[in-house]
């Protein structure tokens, strides 16, 4: 678990800041603590939404509920292979990171 770090936007991307060297996180996304990940989300939602305030906390719910959905999957290589890939792409829109997750899960048991 990375400790002491925040997930900063730069340059229309989030990443990780630490005071140590590059960290490889194990799991993208649960290893971020609930309370930065609802502050990304938030921040998402406030820029995609603005004053639509019932907006804001409609994405903000989704978003954290996905988040919660995510940390309680179950682990493996290839989950956290697919992770990485997703919030890569999504973070910290956590439903499309959830949704990218599970329709990439479901499609590699497919061609196993």
């Amino acid at each position: 678990m990375v400790k002491h770090s925040e997930m900063l936007k730069i340059d229309g991307t989030y990443q990780i800041i630490s005071a140590e060297a590059p960290v490889q996180l194990d799991n993208p996304v649960c290893d971020i603590d609930r309370e930065t990940a609802r502050q990304n989300a938030l921040a998402d939602a406030r820029e995609d939404w603005g004053s639509d305030y019932s907006m804001v906390q409609y994405v903000l719910n989704k978003d954290m509920d996905a988040y919660d959905d995510i940390c309680a999957m179950e682990k493996s290589a290839v989950y956290l292979e697919v992770l990485n890939e997703a919030s890569s792409a999504w973070y910290p829109d956590f439903s499309m990171v959830k949704y990218s997750l599970e329709k990439d899960l479901e499609a590699y048991k497919d061609v196993q």
